[in-house]
């Protein structure tokens, strides 16, 4: 395999640690920095005991040069949340359930292009989340395994978006597409 296929470490493959709760993206477990919760303990043993050994494979690992790799890596990491064992973060953390799993799934499939700064993130409470974190745009969306989704978002220019309870079968918020698709550019 060539070696510019292989997932690289970059600075958006952090941990979110919250106040008791970390949202940890489970690509971190491919980098040298500890992962730790809020008490400086470090869970990454905690987090690659409990994924399954179905999504620690040369497919998790390697991503191609399509525009879709962004997507496979993003349904890859969604996926393993279901897999995580009770008390995962040291917070009595509990796995993802499936319908939250398949409601983020659903959401992602409705995005024609991603952009490389969608990160994948999970919560204790089994909230899924999808994130981007630039110098100029904020976007925050949960999934909780209701058919529904809520969302936080700071485009460019300092707008800020709030929605609670949207339907996910019902498509993407206005505001959400317009600040992913300026990501592209």
């Amino acid at each position: 395999m060539e070696s510019e296929n292989i997932l690289q470490t970059s600075s958006n493959l952090t941990s979110y640690i919250g106040s008791g709760l970390a949202a940890i993206p489970i690509a971190i477990i491919l980098t040298s920095t500890p992962v730790v919760n809020a008490d400086n303990i470090n869970v990454e043993p905690l987090i690659k005991q409990s994924i399954s050994d179905a999504f620690i494979d040369s497919e998790m690992i390697l991503i191609d040069s399509s525009s879709d790799s962004n997507r496979k890596l993003l349904i890859e990491t969604i996926g393993s949340y279901r897999n995580l064992d009770f008390n995962w973060d040291g917070y009595n953390g509990t796995c993802a359930s499936e319908e939250a799993v398949n409601n983020a799934l659903t959401f992602i499939s409705q995005i024609t292009n991603i952009p490389d700064a969608l990160e994948a993130g999970f919560s204790g409470d089994g909230e899924i989340g999808l994130f981007v974190r630039t110098d100029n745009i904020f976007i925050d969306i949960g999934f909780e395994g209701n058919k529904y989704y809520s969302f936080y978002a700071k485009d460019n220019n300092g707008n800020e978006f709030i929605g609670d309870d949207y339907l996910i079968e019902k498509g993407i918020d206005h505001a959400i597409l317009s600040i992913l698709n300026a990501l592209l550019v």
